[in-house]
């Protein structure tokens, strides 16, 4: 008797197991907190069913989340163009984090207002040579059988020299794509330029802040 292979494609997953690991992983609840004891003693109680351990949950579920999300954003794309987005930020540890945002052209409203992380990740130093590797390595995540350079139509990125150095080198490979600096960056810069040419309004600006942030609350 021959197995059937798409039975075991399906029972390969356990049905709780998956979607207790999605409610934590969208609820953004680290996966820890499942070996809590008043999280395993509410769980058994009232599902009956057993708390998957940790490390199966990492090892087995996550990595299955991702490919499913991955594949939804995949086929939300479908022969789509796409706008791209790029930026890198210090985390709590001091590490730098690039993270890899795009967007959908297709003419409707939901696709105008929606946008995807696709990739983010941990990079060397914040240059040109790195955010080009790390744009490139995110798209291939999009299109594994081959980026689709002519449906990259947009990119946003702030103005900091490497990465107007980054989005002039990628105009080789993507050839439609139109580069435009971030607006709330320049926001920004033109704030701190307004800040430092009034320093006693900034002085007391961060007074007054200070003094409400120390008060105590009001009953």
């Amino acid at each position: 008797m021959h197995e059937n292979p798409n039975l075991k494609k399906i029972t390969r997953y356990n049905t709780f197991s998956m979607v207790f690991c999605k409610m934590f992983l969208s609820a953004n609840i680290p996966l820890e907190k499942a070996r809590h004891p008043a999280v395993i003693e509410f769980l058994e109680i009232y599902t009956t069913k057993t708390v998957p351990s940790v490390t199966n949950l990492r090892l087995k579920y996550v990595p299955a989340l991702y490919e499913k999300s991955i594949e939804k954003m995949r086929a939300a794309v479908g022969d789509k163009n796409i706008w791209i987005s790029i930026d890198e930020t210090t985390d709590v540890e001091q590490r730098l984090i690039a993270n890899f945002v795009f967007g959908i052209f297709d003419g409707t409203k939901e696709s105008a207002e929606k946008s995807y992380l696709l990739n983010a990740g941990v990079v060397e130093a914040a240059n040109a040579n790195t955010m080009a590797a790390f744009l490139n390595d995110s798209l291939h995540i999009l299109w594994p059988d081959g980026i689709q350079y002519n449906r990259v139509l947009f990119a946003v990125a702030y103005a900091a020299a490497y990465m107007l150095a980054t989005m002039k080198a990628m105009k080789t490979l993507y050839p439609k794509m139109l580069h435009c600096t971030c607006f709330a960056h320049g926001v920004h810069r033109i704030a701190e330029f307004v800040r430092l040419e009034f320093t006693d309004v900034n002085a007391l600006i961060s007074n007054v802040k200070s003094i409400y942030c120390k008060a105590p609350h009001s009953g």
